[in-house]
């Protein structure tokens, strides 16, 4: 679902209804009038300055703490009796349904939307139905190209990228790791450019913070993909490495690896530990259900401390983020998953696959 102008549509008078609902006291309620109120904008083009105006409505972006009291404004949209589960993320906002025909996927939709629409328009917000979008999973059942709400076609689409990861009807993950492809491909030829004129040191940041970034941004979700998509990036991965050390096309790949850099498989490990880390010892706000397997039997086995993985027939259960990360977590000796510093977890974690 997508907000109109989400930031600059905030009321300031039900906003600071809100933040007294929070039981704040006088004064931190005026810090807070005293940081939206009277705020004052005017625009420049060329050295020329429009007329200074005041705003009347509207947090800052790109700050903490309009982002912050933008949630604060928002986040009542949870407590609608809606059949659809609400996943909110700023201004970002998405419905999960789990439906068995087209005729009850159409009435849970627009039962859900006209209940968020009035509570839009009650809080001085507006849906952009051009912008919302409908991505249905397994689509063999339906043959649906749009639903229709006040009037507006919703569009159901193939593919949609929200925050940052391309998913698409089968969770295949192809697109995502095409965009990633295109997003790390430039930056392989930067790096062939630079290497002449910038240190190792140097071109390491680069090749971190352009390449390695995309490869490690919610690995653990696509990193499931087929063997033949994840050895496209791998072979990214070690172009953009031997770019870096101008090293040969055929330089053996056994020796290309070290603590700084790792293959595509093994940041793919890092990423799964590191994130089973977060959830297991809650670092991670979650609400997945864990059970070890001496909760399960009584059998005083090695393994009895480990998670309980329930047992899947196809292999595309499996793909499942979590029981993923915790099959890689509960292959880790006992030393390094006892570990209590997410720190020292990673260095132990990267010590052992280096």
């Amino acid at each position: 679902m997508d907000l109109k102008k989400a930031f600059d549509c905030i009321d300031y008078e039900i906003l600071i209804e809100k933040l007294k609902q929070l039981n704040l006291n006088n004064n931190q309620i005026k810090f807070f009038e005293t940081y939206i109120k009277n705020r004052k904008q005017k625009v420049n083009i060329n050295e020329v300055f429009s007329e200074t105006k005041v705003c009347k409505k509207g947090v800052p972006q790109g700050s903490i703490l309009g982002s912050d009291l933008f949630k604060l404004y928002i986040n009542d949209i949870t407590k609608l009796n809606l059949f659809g589960n609400i996943q909110l993320y700023a201004d970002d906002a998405a419905l999960k349904y789990s439906v068995s025909n087209e005729n009850e996927l159409i009435c849970v939709i627009q039962e859900d939307l006209q209940k968020i629409d009035e509570w839009l328009v009650k809080h001085k917000l507006c849906l952009n139905l051009k912008k919302t979008k409908i991505l249905i999973f397994d689509n063999k059942c339906f043959n649906l190209n749009s639903i229709i709400f006040k009037n507006e076609s919703i569009e159901i689409v193939a593919t949609f990228i929200y925050l940052g990861l391309v998913i698409d009807t089968s969770l295949s993950w192809f697109f995502h790791i095409e965009f990633i492809k295109k997003k790390i491909l430039p930056y392989i030829f930067i790096l062939k450019r630079l290497r002449n004129y910038l240190s190792l040191h140097d071109l390491f940041i680069i090749y971190s913070s352009f390449i390695k970034s995309h490869l490690t941004y919610l690995n653990p979700i696509w990193s499931s993909a087929s063997i033949t998509l994840r050895n496209s990036l791998d072979i990214l991965n070690k172009k953009a490495i031997k770019s870096i050390h101008r090293l040969p096309i055929l330089f053996p790949t056994n020796k290309l690896y070290n603590d700084k850099y790792f293959s595509f498989d093994n940041i793919c490990k890092i990423e799964k530990n590191i994130l089973a880390f977060k959830i297991v010892n809650n670092n991670l706000k979650h609400n997945f259900l864990l059970s070890r397997n001496i909760d399960i039997h009584t059998h005083n086995t090695r393994n009895k401390e480990n998670f309980y993985l329930d047992t899947f027939k196809s292999r595309n259960q499996e793909k499942n983020c979590l029981y993923d990360c915790l099959k890689s977590f509960n292959s880790l000796d006992a030393n390094i998953k006892s570990e209590q510093s997410i720190i020292r977890f990673k260095k132990k974690i990267i010590d052992l696959i280096s």
